[in-house]
């Protein structure tokens, strides 16, 4: 199903996810999706049915591969971008974190902040996005 389609077939009121990845020198992980611009942390919709959680260990699966079941919630952040009563359209996204990773895991996500590295040009595409 083409992006527009399938964004169009979500309900107006949209729920997401995202998890925050720090690791020991406080960096967070941020990766580049090839479904949209720019950078963000893993996440992303929670589909129908999907509690946010399950939606965050799913999406932390799909885009980094990782496993990661003990996260915690931090909060939620909500945008309305529509005042029509009408149509309204909302989104509501739920923060979690990971901590307490074991091991192996806390040096897959450092080796996976690695690969990524950001360069210069990727750095300043970064910083105007904030």
């Amino acid at each position: 199903m083409p992006h527009a389609e399938y964004i169009a077939s979500l309900p107006k009121r949209h729920v997401g996810c995202a998890a925050l990845f720090l690791n020991d020198k406080g960096e967070l992980l941020i990766v580049k999706q090839s479904y949209k611009e720019g950078w963000s942390v893993p996440g992303g919709v929670v589909d129908a049915l999907e509690s946010p959680y399950a939606g965050c260990v799913r999406e932390i699966k799909e885009e980094i591969g990782l496993d990661i079941p003990n996260l915690t919630f931090l909060g939620v952040q909500y945008e309305r971008k529509s005042s029509n009563v009408e149509a309204p359209d909302e989104d509501v996204k739920e923060l979690m974190e990971s901590h307490d990773l074991d091991k192996d895991t806390a040096e897959r996500v450092q080796e996976i902040m690695d690969d990524l590295g950001v360069d210069e040009d990727d750095a300043v595409e970064i910083e105007e996005s904030l």
